[in-house]
């Protein structure tokens, strides 16, 4: 599997061989009586010296290039004289696909374009597959490098390009190597579009050189603002969809923790007014109150306050009790909260090998399980796990999006998208 579960969560980051920095400990972060006034040092206290979990990865020898989606040698066509059985062009195919969403024609899929072997990053590009035929219509390119996180609302496609890494040996850090960028496609013309209709620049700022690669997103539920979790710091950014502007950015973040420690942030939507933020080195689950942004209520959240067990994805059942799934990347577990009463369950299941991403689908939780190269499925009345669909070996499943009884998953690492059944539990096609 192409990236380490370590000390942060870094979509991709992992692939450039990027160890964590220091990370706080998740037994300093019990519920808080009532909300608190979060500042700077008042959550991630530096813990330099502690040593990450030792996690081998294996990196795919057959990394995705760019050689096979370009028909470079085409025959020219003569207007008004094409042959009825001309050859049908190629795909445009997938190169090391990451996050995707699915509107009623179209699935929008993210391509980092990372390639193993160089342990780099291609300009990055979205491959619109149409939902008729299962058919890729079309490659985009994107503003900036490594698109991680996709999601659509109101006729438009939201594709957030996280950037680049770099890693600092001698302190151990990982840092934003370059800018990141919201790019948006109207899915009314996005199957002929060359380039994003606009795109929203997120800069970094020097004076705080961790916070910057954005690679998670969330969007409010009437579609006008979103948010974006830092995987290089305690930082989300926020953006005014309408407007096409950046509220909050690198040089004034929403900081749950100090900028100066190393940390990586995933975000979800809570219905209107209130977002909910995990973190990978603390195990810990923030609520944010969109009205007043700077005091949080928090939870610690995970099975032992001994390890850390990096909190990688969340997902939030409006009305349920309990309302919040949390995933643990590192101890391979989901762990549930329920937001009102604040009571948790740390032992709710035990997933697969590398667990990344989880989805609500009716009465299961999906998991994707990319070191198992499998779906899985999480019943929610008991915990009991199942299968949903298994994927070929080294297909690397990344990440899902769940369209009632029809759920498409990226393969990473064989370059291509799953269609799965889940009234069958199969996998009902793959396009390349």
């Amino acid at each position: 599997m192409c990236r380490k579960l370590l000390a942060l969560c870094l979509v991709l980051a992992a692939c450039e061989g990027s160890p964590s920095g220091p990370s706080a400990d998740a037994t300093d972060v019990p519920w808080g009586d009532g909300s608190i006034e979060v500042g700077p040092s008042d959550v991630a206290p530096d813990a330099a010296g502690e040593e990450s979990p030792d996690v081998s990865i294996e990196v795919p020898a057959d990394a995705p290039g760019e050689a096979d989606d370009v028909a470079e040698d085409a025959p020219a066509e003569t207007p008004g004289d094409v042959a009825a059985d001309a050859p049908v062009p190629p795909s445009p195919g997938f190169a090391a696909p990451t996050g995707l969403a699915a509107s009623a024609d179209w699935v929008v899929v993210a391509n980092s374009e990372f390639d193993g072997a160089t342990m780099s990053y291609g300009p990055g590009s979205v491959t619109v597959v149409r939902r008729s035929d299962f058919a890729p219509v079309a490659r985009i390119p994107t503003s900036k490098k490594n698109p991680a996180a996709v999601a659509i609302a109101g006729g438009r496609a939201f594709v957030l390009c996280a950037g680049e890494t770099s890693w600092d040996a001698g302190t151990g850090l990982v840092t934003p190597a370059s800018d990141a960028a919201l790019d948006v496609f109207d899915l009314a013309s996005i199957a002929t579009a060359t380039g994003p209709a606009a795109s929203i620049a997120v800069p970094r700022d020097p004076s705080d050189p961790l916070v910057g690669y954005p690679t998670s997103l969330a969007l409010s539920p009437d579609g006008k603002r979103a948010w974006a979790g830092s995987g290089t710091s305690a930082a989300i950014f926020e953006f005014d969809l309408e407007a096409g502007t950046v509220v909050h950015g690198a040089d004034d973040a929403i900081m749950l923790g100090s900028p100066e420690v190393q940390d990586g942030i995933t975000v979800k939507a809570a219905g209107p007014g209130r977002i909910i933020a995990g973190s990978f080195n603390r195990d810990v689950v923030f609520l944010i109150d969109l009205a007043t942004p700077d005091k949080k209520e928090w939870v610690s959240v995970g099975r032992s306050e001994a390890d850390m067990e990096g909190v990688i994805d969340l997902a939030f059942r409006a009305g349920g009790s309990p309302d919040l799934y949390v995933l643990f990347a590192i101890s391979s577990a989901i762990g549930t909260v329920d937001t009102t009463t604040k009571l948790t369950d740390n032992d709710f299941a035990t997933v697969g090998l590398y667990p990344n991403r989880i989805a609500l689908a009716g009465d299961r939780l999906l998991v994707v399980n990319s070191g198992d190269n499998n779906l899985g499925a999480i019943d929610l009345a008991s915990g009991a796990g199942a299968k949903a669909a298994t994927f070929p070996e080294k297909t690397n499943p990344w990440d899902v999006a769940v369209d009632g009884d029809v759920a498409f998953v990226t393969g990473n690492g064989s370059n291509s998208l799953f269609r799965v059944d889940l009234a069958k539990n199969e996998v009902a096609g793959e396009a390349k």
